[in-house]
């Protein structure tokens, strides 16, 4: 903790909830291979389950999942391994490319 700075420290102290929420990022993949979307439900299971995941989403018709994610916990090239290997166990072949990595903080989670 001692590595924090001052501001840091005061918005820690100040609402420990809000400085938790700062620390979460967004990824958005562009998932390759889809079939169907049964294949969007699946993929946002495996998504979820990657240690660090928060939320995630998916539409099947941009093909974009959007996930939620703590990246003191993940890298977010897990997302697109979480990808593969749920096509592989699938016995389909399903990529994704990393479009954009965002920092959030809390307005972005709770609008005023």
């Amino acid at each position: 903790m001692s590595s924090e700075t001052p501001a840091t420290h005061h918005k820690t102290a100040t609402d420990p909830r809000r400085a938790s929420l700062d620390a979460l990022a967004e990824a958005t993949l562009r998932v390759h291979g889809l079939g169907c979307r049964h294949c969007v439900d699946r993929i946002t299971r495996a998504l979820e389950r990657v240690d660090g995941a928060r939320h995630a989403t998916m539409d099947y018709d941009t093909r974009l999942a959007t996930i939620t994610y703590d990246p003191t916990e993940v890298d977010p090239r897990a997302f697109i391994h979480a990808v593969i290997l749920e096509g592989a166990d699938r016995g389909q072949s399903f990529d994704a490319d990393l479009l954009k990595l965002r920092s959030l903080d809390s307005e972005d989670l709770y609008p005023s």
